[in-house]
């Protein structure tokens, strides 16, 4: 019988652990530090300077690329952290208006969007959050005319 009871605990244990860890790790598997306090401010360091992560996200390479050329850059980045929805909705419709784009859209149907332009650029970010950890989707490309420009270069 004592044995039954611990293989018991055993299986509770390693459900709780399995648990706290599937909601603390990026689908690569990274670690994700608890956010700090209310709300969320930006990364200093974050590789796109005018779209920063919000601080404790983490880049999931992944499912990130970055393409720059002459007047143009694509990049689609993944980030994840462990935050509320609520406070990722604040910071990505508060910041990206700080840091020079103009709102477009907003948007929640399942998913929450943001569409925003800047210059010759458009900005799309979609948030979702699972088990504790908030993903988002940071997505920049030329705009339609820079591209119909680029693809005119080419010819």
């Amino acid at each position: 019988m004592q044995s039954y009871a611990n293989r018991y605990r055993f299986v509770v244990l390693m459900g709780f652990a399995w648990a706290i860890v599937g909601c603390s790790a990026t689908i690569d598997g990274q670690w994700l530090e608890r956010s700090i306090g209310p709300g969320l401010v930006h990364h200093t360091g974050s590789p796109i300077p005018d779209v920063p992560a919000p601080a404790g996200f983490v880049l999931v390479p992944s499912r990130s690329t970055t393409d720059a050329g002459e007047g143009y850059r694509r990049v689609q980045h993944l980030y994840q952290g462990r935050a509320t929805m609520a406070d990722t909705i604040a910071y990505y419709r508060r910041l990206p208006r700080q840091k020079g784009w103009s709102p477009v859209l907003e948007n929640s149907d399942g998913e929450h969007v943001f569409r925003y332009v800047k210059h010759n650029e458009n900005l799309e970010i979609r948030l979702t959050h699972r088990q504790g950890v908030a993903s988002a989707w940071v997505v920049i490309r030329p705009s339609p005319k820079t591209r119909r420009a680029m693809a005119n270069k080419k010819n």
